[in-house]
């Protein structure tokens, strides 16, 4: 179909510069982090293109997305290709099965004790994490509630000392930032 070819060539693109960011900063493309990718702004967004970025997406998409270009496509019937899609899925599954069985005893304690690795499977955590925010931010309420509308400034008596109230904002820090 008319629509294989860019769908294709965006799935090679985003995985192509999310492992660029993956390698680079070590994060994961979970929900919480795509939440973050799409509420950055146009300028903290700049900041994280670089000669590097550029050179990276085009060493892992360049030959991917030749080779999608470049292949003759062959028109079926809506029926015929349904089947072949079908079929070949079902190959596929069978596949996975066997091959996860041959190692089901490490790979259940590894996907057990290892939840965040299947954020590493690009470009379906993308896809999985894009969905999965945008399904639950349309699912909350946009209307804003007021809080704080019973507080009141407490004046302390001349005897008695002021409160003493330290509050430390910050945002997510790595280990390897810390100094």
């Amino acid at each position: 179909r008319w629509s294989v070819r860019p769908l294709l060539t965006a799935s090679v693109l985003v995985a192509a510069f999310a492992t660029f960011y993956m390698q680079r900063y070590g994060v994961y493309y979970d929900p919480s982090m795509l939440r973050n990718v799409l509420r950055t702004d146009t300028a903290e967004a700049s900041e994280l293109i670089s000669w590097s970025l550029i050179a990276h997406v085009s060493l892992y998409s360049a030959v991917p997305l030749w080779a999608i270009w470049r292949v003759r496509l062959t028109r079926t019937s809506l029926w015929r290709a349904v089947l072949r899609r079908i079929a070949f899925s079902a190959f596929c599954a069978v596949a996975v099965v066997a091959a996860v069985l041959l190692i089901f005893q490490d790979f259940s304690a590894l996907m057990r004790n290892q939840k965040e690795l299947r954020y590493l499977i690009t470009p379906a955590n993308v896809i999985y994490s894009t969905a999965r925010v945008l399904s639950t931010d349309a699912e909350r309420p946009k209307i804003r509630q007021s809080v704080g509308l019973d507080a009141r400034v407490a004046t302390p008596s001349r005897t008695q000392k002021p409160k003493l109230l330290f509050i430390v904002v910050g945002e997510t820090v790595r280990a390897s930032n810390w100094g």
